[in-house]
């Protein structure tokens, strides 16, 4: 935290420059003249503050969740993260672990962005798996017999 602390009328003078740029970079400290300290942040990083302050609770109660319980989360349990109740425990475990990577990589960035990639691409793939015929083609393992020939060659049609 900055050594320098403003005071309201720094606001309204020649430091105001100095308090905005402090806040910029990091924390800006202001005492108010009732003693009360007030600190000043950009508001990205006050969203990655916060990103990382929410799933981290999330992270960590999902994870207390699957390593007590050994039967499938129900959408109950799961509350907040119901979203998660088409993938397996196995994959429920992947996403907390991901998820814990996203957060020191926020953390130490002080950027939010590893938080909300990491879930936006695990709620798209439990979406992807709350249909059976998805579900199905992505679990399934590449049979080579289950495919046939389309009968052109698409490396022909560009050379000519």
């Amino acid at each position: 935290m900055s050594a320098v602390i403003f005071q309201p009328t720094d606001l309204v003078g020649s430091k105001r420059r100095a308090f905005l740029d402090a806040a910029k970079n990091g924390r800006a400290r202001l005492r108010d003249s009732d003693g009360t300290s007030i600190v000043a942040l950009s508001e990205a990083e006050l969203e990655a503050l916060d990103l990382i302050a929410v799933w981290s609770g999330e992270r960590d109660r999902l994870f207390r969740m699957l390593l007590a319980s050994e039967h499938p989360l129900t959408t109950l349990e799961l509350g907040s993260l119901a979203w998660l109740h088409s993938l397996d425990r196995e994959d429920q475990f992947v996403f907390a672990t991901e998820l814990r990577e996203a957060l020191t990589l926020a953390l130490s960035r002080r950027d939010g962005a590893p938080i909300r990639d990491t879930v936006h691409a695990w709620q798209v793939t439990a979406t992807e798996m709350e249909d059976p015929s998805r579900r199905t083609i992505l679990l399934h393992g590449f049979d080579e017999k289950e495919f046939v020939d389309a009968g052109h060659d698409l490396g022909e049609a560009s050379a000519r």
